[in-house]
Order: C-alpha cells, then structure tokens, then sequence
C-alpha cells in the first residue's frame, strides 16, 4: 500500500498504471486506473471519485473498492482513437482486484540495483515514486564514496597506527575494527533507508568518510605537536 501516494502514477503492478489524487490513510480520491495491453497501450479506463484500498493477504491481493465509478473501454485495435471508445456501466460501489503474485513474479526477475549501470541508475532519477529516486540516488552517492574511503582510512589510519605501535598491538588492532565497524554500520544504514527520502540516505554513506578525514587531520595535528 505504501506504492500509493497522493498526485502519483502507480506503474509497479503489472497491465495498469493507477493515479490517485489524493490519500489519507488507506482512502484515496479522483482515482484513475488504465489497464493496459501488450503493447502498453490503454484498453479499459475506470474513473472513480473516491475509493478504499484492503490488503486481502491469505488470496496475496489488494483489493480496490471504487465508489461512484465510470467505466469505459477502448477499441482493442484502435486504442488511441477516441471516437471508438465505449462508455461502460456507472457503478455506485464496486471493487478492483490488484494481483500481488504478478508483483512478486515481477520483482524476482528485476535486477538488483547494485547490478544497474550508472546509465541505468540516472534514469530511475526521472522516476515519478520517491522511494525510487531515492533508492538509487542513494546507489549513486554510495559507489562514488566507496573510493574516498580508501583515502578517508589512510588519513585515519596513520595517525592511529603510529599511536598504537608506541603501545600495543592488540590496541591498534581494536583501533581498526572499531573504525571498519563503524563505517560499514553507516553504509548498512544507509542501505536501510534508501528507500526514505526524508532521512536523505545519500548523505549518510558519505558520513563515515568526512567524519575519518575531519578526525585524521585533528589527530595528524597532534602528532606534529608531540
């Protein structure tokens, strides 16, 4: 249900594309939902003022009850002629049942983001879902930060490897666990929540570098002070 928003085109689900005005909560306005053929091309559009979306799990469906809803259809060889478009019944109540396996089926032979091309990635960024363009925007920034981390734990880690040499080895092995744990922790947290625009998961996978380099600096000037 969270692939629903308001002012949205709903494109996940395979055969339809679905805008939706406006949502609250599970109830949504000025909705329109075109199924298409083959060729991706609308066959049967259905107009309805409002409607209530109900996940109906053990059938792994979602089920869109339409109210004060208008029907057309669409000539099957013509789709694009408007002259040949049918108009179909008005229903006061009616319900439109959304597949969830044909979703599954589609997600399972989609890529992983990791596998997409920068190419592949920048045009997801035209994407009208923000959990899109935040997830691969986050892709992004994450495959660009990962050769600043080279640099970010060298600055880092001489500092820390000369300090530690002049006590123990066990600390200077602590030391790097601690430094490789805590930026792999931000990269993961990243990853968590690159789906969520709001938490600017982009910036988070950059965090650990700018946070090794500002430390590295601060303790390269103390050890030119001793």
């Amino acid at each position: 249900m969270a692939l629903f928003g308001s002012d949205q085109v709903i494109d996940q689900f395979p055969g339809r594309k679905i805008y939706v005005g406006k949502k609250e909560g599970n109830k949504l306005e000025n909705i329109t939902v075109f199924e298409l053929n083959q060729n991706s091309l609308p066959v049967k559009v259905t107009f309805a003022r409002t409607g209530m979306l109900e996940a109906d799990l053990p059938n792994k469906q979602i089920l869109m009850h339409l109210y004060q809803a208008r029907y057309q259809e669409r000539d099957e060889k013509e789709p694009a002629n408007l002259r040949k478009i049918r108009d179909g019944i008005n229903m006061v109540e009616g319900t439109l049942p959304i597949s969830l396996e044909e979703l599954y089926e589609k997600e399972k032979k989609r890529p992983s983001r990791s596998a997409l091309s920068i190419e592949q990635l920048l045009d997801q960024l035209k994407s009208e879902n923000q959990r899109e363009r935040s997830a691969s925007r986050t892709e992004i920034n994450k495959r660009f930060s990962f050769p600043f981390a080279c640099v970010a734990f060298a600055i880092i880690g001489v500092p820390l490897g000369v300090t530690a040499h002049r006590r123990e080895t066990s600390i200077g092995f602590a030391m790097g666990l601690i430094v490789a744990t805590t930026y792999f922790l931000f990269v993961i947290i990243g990853d968590t929540l690159r789906g969520n625009p709001h938490a600017h998961p982009e910036l988070l996978v950059w965090f650990p570098n700018i946070l090794f380099i500002v430390l590295g600096v601060l303790l390269f000037r103390r050890l030119a002070r001793q």
